[in-house]
């Protein structure tokens, strides 16, 4: 008798899960919608950068393509570095010309907080009830221990950022190979 226990929390589990599709299967019909609903696509994508180099050009390249209004936007800790992204910025002007460059100087090395709220401010500001796109550069190394050593920021600024309801993430890319 003691083995079934149990039946009613599974049964109660399986009712959970099939609520939870038919929540899921209600908020994405299109019953009923009509085109004017959909929200509307702002024209900027926001490029949040640590410094200047392949991954990051490559991730401005691809923003240019997708939004007229591109900002690149770096968290400076001192005016050192703010100086380093400046000169470093100046050296590619194919890419970055038309681009804003926004360097935000931040007194602490915790370099999340004021990334997520500048991009919550432009979103909320600039473009309320739109569509908004942060584009990630990311680089990849090839071995799996290297990866778990870099791109910690990005993949904590997409996890703050996911929450956010009319935030688009999109990863670019830079594969890092050994030769």
């Amino acid at each position: 008798m003691a083995d079934c226990a149990g039946i009613p929390a599974i049964v109660y589990m399986f009712h959970q899960i099939n609520q939870h599709y038919a929540d899921v299967a209600e908020a994405l019909t299109t019953k009923g919608l009509v085109e004017d609903d959909l929200v509307e696509i702002a024209n900027v994508a926001v490029v949040p950068i640590a410094d200047i180099h392949r991954g990051t050009l490559r991730a401005l390249k691809y923003a240019k393509r997708i939004a007229t209004d591109v900002r690149a936007v770096a968290i400076s800790t001192n005016p050192t570095m703010r100086q380093r992204i400046e000169e470093r910025w100046a050296n590619f002007p194919l890419v970055t010309q038309g681009i804003k460059l926004v360097v935000i100087d931040y007194d602490f090395r915790d370099i999340l907080t004021p990334l997520v709220d500048y991009i919550e401010d432009v979103h909320q500001r600039e473009f309320p009830n739109e569509l908004m796109t942060v584009v990630i550069p990311e680089f990849i190394a090839e071995e799996a221990l290297a990866r778990l050593l870099h791109n910690q920021t990005a993949n904590m600024l997409q996890n703050s950022l996911m929450s956010q309801e009319g935030i688009v993430i999109i990863d670019v890319p830079y594969h890092i190979h050994h030769d």
